[in-house]
């Protein structure tokens, strides 16, 4: 967590890097595996690494942010899909990150 953090702080040095607020109680599923690597995730020490480091925000609420259009705010009611009103075509990942920047 020490390297991680330490090259954040490195490669963005003027960035106040932000988090999502997430609680683990709705991520586990059936799998043995996933839930056993969700319960030793560690996100908020990096976070508070990362924070005597460098610039840490307010977390930010992850709500509807893979399913809200970065560009037009419109909502893709499929649960997989990744074609929005607008007709912007990207990866729901990515549409997230560019809408919790914005």
């Amino acid at each position: 967590m020490h390297k991680l953090t330490t090259e954040l702080a490195g490669r963005f040095p003027n960035a106040e890097h932000r988090f999502e607020r997430l609680e683990k109680r709705g991520m586990f599923n059936g799998s043995r595996a996933h839930n056993r690597r969700l319960v030793k995730a560690d996100w908020s020490t990096i976070r508070w690494m990362l924070s005597y480091k460098a610039g840490v925000g307010e977390p930010l609420n992850p709500r509807n942010s893979t399913r809200r259009c970065s560009r037009c705010g419109g909502t893709n009611k499929a649960p997989k899909g990744a074609v929005f009103e607008c007709g912007l075509r990207v990866e729901r990942q990515l549409n997230a990150a560019v809408k919790l920047y914005l």
